[in-house]
């Protein structure tokens, strides 16, 4: 019991922790974030997993409190008048000591759940990245490979705790959920693998 509530502990941590990095500009996670964006690779998508899918209403709050201001402005209106159409959907990218998260607008009519499968357009700007869901269930071709996805499986973030609080707070932005993670992990698909697209941003951080 100590065990899981230590580990409870450090996940909802990371996720204040995380949510401080952005808001408070917190240079060496802006450092590494623009690294990690750098180092792609030249495939033009990637995949992530689904840790969580939350209504597009849920966010009307996020909505009315005009989240980010002037520079955000033209998200806002392209999502807020329909919040009734979409799900938000939170999820990660590759693990690196740090895990790099992000929120994304998928259709409501689209079938969904935690652990899928999503396939994003590097070409399109964050949250409007969705293409596809390449595995509603992770398979052997298309799952998350190397150290685990915690905030797809972990129990805090099954009772939605620290998704919950990520979409609310970072509807528009990207993002670096702080772990003490020293593995690496992410996502192979259809002969894409985490290894290749983030070959450079992994060895160097």
């Amino acid at each position: 019991m100590a065990t899981l509530t230590r580990k409870l502990n450090l996940i909802a941590l990371g996720a204040v922790l995380g949510l401080l990095s952005f808001l408070t500009g917190c240079a060496s996670s802006q450092a590494k974030l623009e690294a990690y964006q750098k180092a792609r690779g030249d495939t033009g998508f990637i995949y992530a997993q689904v840790n969580s899918v939350h209504p597009g209403i849920s966010n009307k709050e996020t909505c009315d409190k005009n989240l980010g201001g002037d520079k955000y402005k033209d998200t806002r209106e392209k999502i807020c008048g329909r919040l009734d159409e979409l799900n938000v959907v939170y999820v990660s990218h590759v693990v690196n000591k740090e895990v790099i998260t992000s929120n994304e607008i998928v259709p409501v009519a689209l079938e969904i759940k935690r652990g899928a499968i999503i396939k994003l357009d590097l070409e399109k700007q964050s949250p409007f990245r969705f293409v596809e869901v390449s595995a509603l269930e992770p398979t052997e071709n298309c799952k998350w490979v190397g150290s685990d996805n915690q905030s797809a499986y972990d129990p805090i973030t099954k009772a939605g705790g620290v998704a919950l609080a990520t979409v609310a707070g970072l509807m528009f932005w990207p993002g670096l959920v702080h772990m003490s993670l020293e593995q690496k992990g992410g996502v192979e698909c259809n002969g894409w693998s985490y290894k290749t697209a983030y070959k450079d941003f992994l060895s160097k951080y």
